[in-house]
């Protein structure tokens, strides 16, 4: 069964891919489980990616998981002196009992050291064009080590009565006023509802094109900056000039609420002197605990890098807003896949959040069904 070479170079084990082939075929039940622990295209062997996919895909629909039904997805030519059947067959009947998960897991970790391994040998070869910004060069070493951070992290299990202990002391010091109060979004009838912004909470602003995402996102970081809280702000799609303006203006409308600055007028030009002089006077009222970075091609593994590196620089919990989602560059994982892109990248920003205990907020359009409904009022699946 060892018939099948892989590269030297990179981390593989062509028995682990076979014994988890094989497993699948005895314990079909146990397919999902494998499935939530490793991906096809992570066996590294030929032909089994591809046996891989077909297995996965006939235990999602229900149907029996035998050599036969596999070969009349993938066909009976693999590529090996055997038909498809025969070499399934083979692998099951050589199937250790036990193992399976722990073997699942395995492959997953191979497959992350071969990444790793690509990703740093790339980054060499791009260090040395002189050129090339240092982020560009560095980032598939970023956006693997995000990866890898994440893998190993999911291991990190905690006793339930430790846990419980925990949230216990966090009760007795709620009851006592020790309890670190939560970042206020800005709005109080949005805080009455969610109970402001918690550490580790993934906030997501949701609505279609010119419905306020943005301002709803700067009036937050600027209410997060306005409690002492470290604020770092990633638009991907307003440059930081106009994001001043905005803030601008929101710190304006405390003092003249009934005469106040638009932000139109800055956008067209057509100021006053006196709607300068009070501009100026806004800016000198903004927190300097508020960092923007206003780069358009940034991914969510670069986001995270630049999130981490300035958390650690605090003691405070603060705030990453993201302006927005759909901005955010995806990696090559799923190119082409929308839906795949969507989900590691707000996936990503879940995991970033709940890594460095701070808020994440992030702006995000809404599916363009919206505007069909006679109801336009946006529900969770838009």
């Amino acid at each position: 069964m060892n018939a099948l070479v892989g590269l030297p170079q990179l981390p593989s084990d062509v028995d682990i891919e076979q014994a988890v082939i094989g497993g699948c075929l005895v314990q079909s039940e146990r397919i999902p489980s494998v499935e939530a622990l490793c991906q096809a295209q992570q066996f590294f062997h030929n032909p089994h990616p591809r046996i891989v996919v077909a297995m996965f895909g006939l235990a999602k629909e229900g149907r029996a998981v035998t050599p036969l039904t596999i070969q009349g997805e993938i066909g009976s030519d693999i590529g090996l002196d055997i038909s498809t059947a025969d070499y399934l067959a083979q692998a099951a009947g050589a199937s250790p009992v036990a193992g399976l998960i722990d073997n699942a897991r395995r492959i997953a970790d191979l497959a992350l050291r071969r990444d790793a391994m690509l990703a740093l040998m790339d980054a060499q070869e791009q260090l040395a064009v002189r050129d090339m910004p240092l982020s560009d060069a560095m980032r598939p070493v970023l956006e693997v080590s995000d990866r890898v951070i994440s893998a190993t992290g999911r291991r990190d299990f905690t006793n339930i009565s430790d846990a419980a202990q925990s949230m216990l002391r966090r009760a007795q010091d709620a009851l006592e006023g020790k309890t670190v109060p939560a970042v206020t979004t800005g709005l109080a009838k949005l805080d009455e509802v969610i109970g402001g912004l918690q550490a580790g909470d993934l906030a997501v602003y949701a609505g279609r094109p010119g419905m306020g995402k943005s301002a709803l996102l700067m009036t937050t970081a600027l209410a997060a900056a306005r409690q002492n809280r470290p604020v770092i702000v990633f638009s991907l799609e307003m440059s930081q000039e106009r994001l001043l303006e905005r803030m601008g203006c929101d710190i304006d409308f405390d003092a003249h609420h009934l005469d106040p600055l638009s932000y139109h007028w800055f956008r067209k030009g057509d100021l006053r002197a006196h709607q300068v002089e009070r501009m100026a006077q806004a800016v000198r009222r903004m927190p300097d605990n508020l960092k923007i970075f206003d780069r358009g091609d940034l991914t969510i593994h670069e986001i995270a890098s630049l999130a981490r590196a300035e958390a650690q620089r605090s003691s405070r919990m603060g705030v990453v807003v993201i302006d927005y989602l759909q901005k955010v560059r995806a990696t090559d994982r799923y190119a082409g896949n929308k839906v795949q892109e969507i989900t590691e990248i707000s996936g990503a920003a879940k995991a970033l959040a709940m890594r460095i205990g701070w808020p994440v907020v992030v702006g995000a359009q809404l599916n363009r069904g919206v505007e069909t409904r006679a109801d336009k009022r946006p529900i969770l699946s838009d």
